[in-house]
């Protein structure tokens, strides 16, 4: 990078007053190279090294040349953010009259470009306008708490009509935690009705201003249509000028930015902490639901809280059954659109989908299957075992060795099932009957019928 800006400082001093084409040239493309090595950073920092560039130019003719190849090239990037830099151009250099366009019709038109462009830059609050429903309702966007994707278009316009159905699409699959707000920049209500029924039935607010007294076109820059923009839960814009498959990618890019790590060490460490105090599993569950969706509607807090005690209850031995029913009741057996994100349902919904079929796997009730496992040296039948714990173990693990150790010398019946050393078969047999996720496990069965499923310790 630094090669290419000492090529067209060089340049710069260098070119006499009377520069031809053929130099002009070479300086247009060193400056192309120069704006390409800086891509990757913000927008502040592209708009200072362009000003260094064009304030080390002594010469007018070649100021003028080099300012303008900056605006052109950020004008008409295809990269998100670039539009900043177009516009901080026009308001430093060319509106200000410090450097002259080509025309007065180009600077007209610079001028328009950026007195709309420069209420919705990336990272810029977006200004809250309210328009109407189609019952006349007064709804302000963008709205606050959730994302909101903004969709400018006219019923006239033949990119909205191929653009419009793959957008009613994504929403249809429900992936992500957004409002579509689809507004209308035309004048016919019959039009305006009759596009919405036929197009628009997975949005979430169908809106419009029919005497344009909200100013809404020139507050988002809407020149044509389709327009298409993305703001955060603050109000913040953080994608604009998008397609619908670049939407996917900027709505994919913020969820998971923004997605919480469940499971971290220090959430354990405070779930230690307050559940070894004697507050059961279940009532802090009862509790975060409670304060969190009850009391404060907050759908976030009780993600992340519940999330993490699912975590904490399958990292901590003994509490296998409670992580099926936090599974079951809070999550799986929730309102779908808590857990409707994708890291969310990745993250947490599967993790508690597994958990819950590996409890229903032998439940108190069941019958023990008919599997001949190898224990002690001989075949033994598990369906037909009376009174007995089956201890299912591994080698190497230094919790089964202990566990083996406590239950020699005791009164109780125990059928030691190492997994190492079963037949495939019955290995497999084994796995598909029992919760053997993480061992040693211990199931105390009576007459073929399971009676305690996760047993903590043989008494």
């Amino acid at each position: 990078m630094l090669t290419v800006l000492a090529s067209i400082l060089s340049l710069s001093v260098t070119v006499p007053p009377q520069t031809d084409t053929a130099v002009f040239s070479a300086l247009d493309s060193r400056i192309e190279q120069y704006c390409e090595a800086l891509a990757a950073q913000p927008a502040g920092v592209k708009s200072t090294e362009a000003d260094a560039v064009i304030e080390f130019c002594a010469d007018s003719l070649l100021r003028q040349r080099t300012a303008l190849r900056f605006y052109d090239y950020y004008l008409n990037s295809k990269l998100m953010g670039d539009e900043t830099v177009a516009v901080h151009l026009v308001d430093t250099w060319f509106s200000s009259g410090r450097i002259k366009m080509k025309s007065d019709l180009d600077l007209i038109n610079a001028r328009v470009y950026a007195e709309f462009n420069r209420n919705t830059l990336l990272g810029m609050e977006a200004p809250r306008v309210t328009l109407e429903d189609e019952s006349g309702a007064a709804v302000t966007v963008p709205g606050n708490g959730r994302y909101s994707i903004l969709y400018f278009y006219d019923t006239g316009c033949s990119t909205c009509r191929a653009e419009t159905p793959a957008l009613m699409n994504l929403m249809s699959r429900n992936l992500y935690p957004v409002d579509f707000y689809a507004i209308y920049v035309g004048s016919s209500r019959e039009a305006w009705t009759s596009y919405v029924k036929d197009n628009l039935s997975n949005a979430t607010y169908n809106l419009w201003d029919e005497d344009k007294s909200s100013d809404i076109q020139r507050l988002y820059g809407v020149l044509q249509t389709p327009r298409l923009l993305v703001t955060d839960k603050y109000g913040k814009i953080v994608g604009r000028g998008l397609d619908p498959e670049a939407l996917v990618k900027v709505l994919e890019n913020e969820f998971r930015l923004r997605s919480y790590e469940y499971g971290q060490k220090s959430s354990m460490e405070k779930l230690d902490a307050l559940l070894s105090e004697g507050f059961g599993v279940k009532d802090f569950a009862s509790y975060i639901y409670s304060k969190t969706l009850e009391e404060q509607k907050d759908t976030v807090a009780y993600k992340m809280l519940m999330g993490d005690l699912l975590y904490w209850t399958v990292e901590r031995r003994g509490h296998e059954l409670e992580s099926a029913e936090i599974s079951d009741e809070c999550i799986l057996g929730a309102d779908p659109k808590i857990w409707c994100d994708p890291w969310d349902s990745l993250k947490v919904g599967g993790l508690a989908v597994l958990r819950s079929t590996l409890a229903k796997m032998s439940p108190v009730g069941s019958r023990v299957p008919s599997v001949k496992v190898l224990s002690g040296g001989r075949k033994v039948d598990i369906s037909r075992t009376k009174d007995a714990y089956l201890l299912f173990h591994t080698s190497g693990c230094k919790v089964c060795e202990q566990t083996l150790e406590k239950t020699s010398g005791t009164d109780v019946r125990v059928v030691e099932i190492n997994m190492d050393a079963q037949k495939p078969k019955v290995r497999s047999r084994l796995l598909e009957s029992f919760d053997i996720s993480v061992m040693p496990l211990i199931v105390r069965v009576e007459k073929g019928i399971v009676k305690e499923q996760y047993v903590k310790e043989i008494l």
